[in-house]
This record gives structure tokens, C-alpha cells and sequence, in this order.
């Protein structure tokens, strides 16, 4: 097992199993699917987490946008979403659709605040210029190069 570590609270991640522990607190919702991404939504902090890493293809993104239309709706218009890329290696443009539509979704959801974690600025991978066409103008997005700055961000 693996420890991912976020916003304080300690999770476990099965690499090579796919699987949904459910809820594991009140309100809260872990949702692990394939190898490459988590989300987790905290009903209690009307927040969502993206977690991407190693090799990050097509089929990754067709299942996180299905997962995410799934979820979403458990959220209220206003919340946060974390984009948590320090694990990524590697994203296939054949990703960009689905990336699109995501983004699409979430902002016709109502996502407010949108924090980045990308500790290295060339992993960047288009993420600003496509928020600036998928996003409505009001939502506030911060790129962040570490766990702990994003934190201070989210917990004002």
C-alpha cells in the first residue's frame, strides 16, 4: 500500500485494484477507479479532488468524466475542486476531449475556486489555457507547487 496524504487526512490507495470503499467518513465519498486518478468528494467541505498520476491516457479520462457526471450532483453550486497533479507522469493528448468536457461539466455544476497542485510548472499541460474558454470568469483558479500551499488556499 501506498499513503496519499490530503488535506490532513490519511488515505490508502490499492494501485492495482479497482475499487469503492464508499463512504469512509460522514458525508465524504472515496471513489477509486483504474490506476491512474481518486476522487474524493467531502460533502461536509462541498469540496472535490482529482488526483492524476503515472500515465494518464484516453481511457483514464473517459472513465474520470463518467465517475465525475456521476458524482457531481452531491455538491453544491459553489464548490471547490482540487486538482491534484504531483503524481502524473505522463498525459496523452488523446485526453483533451475529455479533459474538455469535464471542465464543462464541473463549471455548469457550479464549481467556484479551482486549486492546482503542480509542483513542476511544465506539467502544466495546457490546463490555463483551456480553463480560460472552459470556465465561466468569475471562478477563481491558483496553481499551487505544493500540498501545503493548496491548504492555505482551502482552508482560509
Amino acid at each position: 500500500m501506498t499513503d496519499l496524504y490530503l488535506m490532513g487526512e490519511v488515505f490508502y490507495f490499492l494501485s492495482k485494484v479497482r475499487y469503492d470503499i464508499g463512504k469512509i467518513a460522514a458525508g465524504n465519498k472515496r471513489l477509486e477507479r483504474g490506476k491512474m486518478f481518486i476522487l474524493i468528494i467531502d460533502k461536509a467541505r462541498n469540496l472535490l479532488t482529482i488526483r492524476l498520476k503515472r500515465n494518464f491516457g484516453k481511457e483514464d479520462a473517459i472513465e474520470l468524466y463518467a465517475e465525475i457526471k456521476d458524482i457531481v450532483n452531491e455538491l453544491k453550486p459553489g464548490f471547490t475542486l482540487v486538482n491534484d497533479i504531483r503524481y502524473l507522469e505522463e498525459m496523452d493528448t488523446a485526453t483533451t476531449y475529455y479533459i474538455k468536457k469535464t471542465q464543462d461539466l464541473l463549471n455548469e455544476k457550479g464549481v467556484a475556486l479551482i486549486v492546482r497542485i503542480i509542483p513542476d510548472p511544465s506539467k502544466d499541460i495546457g490546463f490555463n489555457i483551456m480553463s480560460l474558454i472552459h470556465y465561466r470568469k468569475d471562478v477563481k483558479i491558483i496553481t499551487c507547487e505544493t500540498l501545503e500551499e493548496a491548504k492555505k488556499h482551502l482552508y482560509k
